[in-house]
């Protein structure tokens, strides 16, 4: 959507410094108005001005991120579906990835996936949240969610 233009500005955080340097450098490179910026979602600020009402958006897009925050985190799914959707105003698109940390050949954790880490579990607290307007599989281990918010 940024490179044709179809919108003026985009905003891509991560919690991981590395890879918003990594990003950083691609975009410099494509001259693309993205602002990037390292930032914990799940952290609990208790001040007025905090990171959910600074960068809500009309849509938000959370890619690679879902098994991160339940897997690695230990967050609930309806949890970092919650977090997720706080940050949208109309629009949540949400990638799961029902295989865990899968390389596209392996499986990258020998850490076995918690019992409610299921496709139809993801699906039943997404549409809890929103309606859903698409599920399309981008690979096998990617499942692309776009919903509207309610």
């Amino acid at each position: 959507c940024v490179e044709e233009r179809i919108v003026e500005h985009s905003l891509a955080i991560d919690y991981d410094e590395w890879a918003v340097d990594k990003m950083f450098c691609r975009l410099m490179e494509r001259k693309l108005p993205i602002t990037g910026g390292v930032v914990d979602i799940t952290a609990q600020r208790r001040y007025d001005c905090n990171a959910v009402s600074r960068m809500k958006n009309e849509a938000v897009v959370a890619m690679a991120l879902t098994h991160h925050l339940i897997l690695s985190q230990g967050l609930s799914i309806e949890k970092t579906l919650d977090i997720i959707c706080a940050y949208g105003e109309k629009y949540v698109l949400v990638e799961f990835m029902p295989l865990g940390l899968y390389s596209g050949s392996q499986v990258v954790s020998k850490k076995r996936l918690p019992h409610s880490y299921t496709l139809g579990n993801f699906r039943k607290a997404f549409q809890e949240r929103c309606v859903v307007r698409e599920e399309l599989e981008v690979e096998k281990n990617r499942i692309l969610f776009v919903g509207e918010l309610m």
